[in-house]
């Protein structure tokens, strides 16, 4: 595990509680992407699948993780939030959960930051997806995240 996705698992671990409740963690940090897991056990439903508000909550984690990676190393104490979140689920996890949030466009973000140091607050779409066995899309999340400086 290195140091940077081991300084933000532990600060999520801390500032989350539901990142406990979850067992979310974290398996990949870097400026292209976040991965993270999930057990099935503590996330089903009734019918041995994934709960969808734990799908949803993952997800949510996910980019807001890859996020925080990013902003971090801008200074500051950011704070952030989830604005809107659209999820749609196209099939049932039945396996450990997996998923991962890709980093926008250079141009994208460039414009988030460039506003985000002038306003000192910013607004970006992040989108991330529950991975299947065959890196098919079992659920996906589109959210609006708002950055404070």
């Amino acid at each position: 595990m290195t140091e940077q996705l081991q300084h933000l698992q532990d600060f999520l671990t801390e500032a989350i509680p539901s990142v406990k409740d979850l067992r979310f963690q974290l398996t990949e940090v870097s400026d292209v992407c976040v991965r993270a897991q999930a057990p099935l056990i503590e996330n089903s439903n009734h019918m041995g699948t994934a709960f969808g508000g734990s799908l949803y909550s993952i997800l949510v984690l996910t980019c807001y993780s890859w996020l925080y990676s990013k902003i971090q190393p801008l200074g500051g104490h950011p704070q952030i939030v989830i604005q809107t979140g659209n999820i749609i689920y196209n099939k049932p996890v039945a396996k450990t959960i997996s998923s991962v949030c890709f980093a926008p466009s250079e141009q994208v973000w460039s414009q988030f930051v460039k506003v985000l140091n002038k306003k000192m607050k910013g607004r970006l779409i992040l989108e991330a997806f529950i991975e299947g066995d065959e890196g098919e899309e079992l659920a996906r999340l589109v959210g609006t995240f708002v950055v404070k400086k």
